[in-house]
């Protein structure tokens, strides 16, 4: 797999889908030694070298869009020189598939990997607003919950297994078996305090404490005000082709954030004996987890 064209990633930023690794990638990302590609989620190690194909709404055109499943495609994201330290890929579907960490293990054992998980909950309803939000998903949450085990079937892209994305044990244990270095990151700690978990991860990498740019909101879930506005963000228009040559890409992102968010209504709170029902359901994982981890995560389980 090593192209003398290209540089080696060697960090890798891995978490349950819609549990802040969109937010830590931006984040991170402007830190003078580290380096990742502008596509965030190539995705390449969960099965190298063979297409994906999905089956749930727009599934396989987003996959289309940002995924490379082709060697050359993937390493032609990395030149071959580069000045940073880090050279990272931040591809959140490499802790669900448990291909994945084998491959990635057997393109760079000795990478390192920065792994983010969210109340399993949290996670699972955010993916479900995240769907909505894009006008994809039009059941109700506990609808799709009902319909995980068909959809998953069907061959639907892992966003929309609220449930089984959510049992991270397993995924979890993956890793530890093959990586000697691994640091966890719990959403709801980067959440409460930023500034302290930037600074561990800074010296889990082995690089300089940088001041860091919080003021940023990325990937947010919500209710669109207006559809029109929302679907025009997101889908390409010919008018961006003419914005994107005026205007530098670091600024452009942030005012099509900016757009995004603004245009978004607050989401409605999960109702609570659907909340009770999944803290039920991941509880004997979550405790699984927690001795892998070596952690209490007490919040997660209702308590």
């Amino acid at each position: 797999m090593i192209n003398q064209l290209s540089s080696i990633p060697n960090f890798f930023l891995i978490g349950a889908m819609k549990g802040g690794t969109t937010a830590l990638y931006e984040i991170l990302k402007d830190h003078p030694q580290i380096f990742f590609p502008k596509i965030k989620e190539p995705h390449y190690f969960v099965h190298p070298d063979r297409p994906f194909v999905y089956h749930g709404p727009k599934d396989q055109e987003i996959a289309d869009s940002i995924f490379r499943f082709k060697e050359r495609d993937y390493l032609a994201l990395y030149p071959r020189e580069l000045n940073e330290d880090i050279v990272g890929d931040a591809s959140a579907m490499y802790l669900y598939y448990h291909e994945a960490s084998k491959n990635i293990f057997e393109f760079n054992q000795d990478a390192k990997i920065l792994m983010v998980l969210r109340n399993p909950v949290d996670r699972a309803y955010s993916s479900f607003l995240h769907l909505v939000r894009d006008y994809r998903e039009d059941r109700s949450f506990e609808e799709g919950l009902d319909l995980e085990k068909e959809r998953i079937k069907d061959g639907f892209n892992p966003l929309w297994h609220y449930k089984s994305a959510g049992l991270y044990s397993s995924m979890v244990e993956n890793y530890f078996r093959l990586f000697s270095h691994i640091k966890i990151i719990i959403y709801d700690e980067f959440k409460e305090n930023p500034n302290e978990v930037l600074k561990s991860i800074c010296e889990f990498l082995e690089i300089q404490e940088f001041k860091f740019n919080l003021n940023q909101s990325f990937n947010v879930s919500g209710v669109p005000k207006s559809r029109l506005l929302h679907q025009s963000m997101k889908n390409p228009h010919p008018f961006k082709k003419v914005f994107k040559h005026l205007v530098p890409e670091k600024l452009r992102n942030s005012i099509k954030n900016s757009i995004i968010n603004s245009n978004l209504a607050p989401s409605p709170k999960l109702d609570d004996s659907t909340r009770d029902r999944l803290t039920d359901y991941f509880k004997s994982d979550i405790e699984k987890l927690e001795v892998i981890i070596d952690k209490s995560l007490e919040t997660w389980k209702g308590k």
